[in-house]
């Protein structure tokens, strides 16, 4: 009887299935600031840790970095900061209030 044993190193991830954003929503006043930060969660049920590229969508309702920190422009209005990792994409709800 032969009898095989496997020893892994490492963590064993399934493909990226979904991007969250925290927070799911934000109400931001002009000029001011709000950090996003994005998880993943993999075909295997375990969460993840994705290098996203970073976007707003809107009428010009502000910018964000490549960490994730958001700054709203000078005028009100409402839109998204999206996380965008290969075809996925997770999106946040962004409300600028005067």
């Amino acid at each position: 009887m032969l009898t095989t044993l496997v020893v892994g190193c490492g963590d064993i991830t399934g493909e990226l299935s979904s991007i969250t954003i925290n927070p799911s929503s934000a109400t931001i006043g002009i000029n001011q600031s709000q950090s996003f930060t994005a998880l993943g969660n993999d075909s295997i049920g375990n969460v993840v840790n994705p290098s996203v590229t970073w976007s707003v969508e809107g009428n010009n309702i502000g910018t964000i970095s490549s960490t994730g920190y958001f700054t709203a422009w000078g005028t009100a209005g409402s839109g998204n900061v999206v996380a965008t990792y290969a075809s996925l994409e997770g999106k946040a709800a962004v409300t600028i209030t005067a």
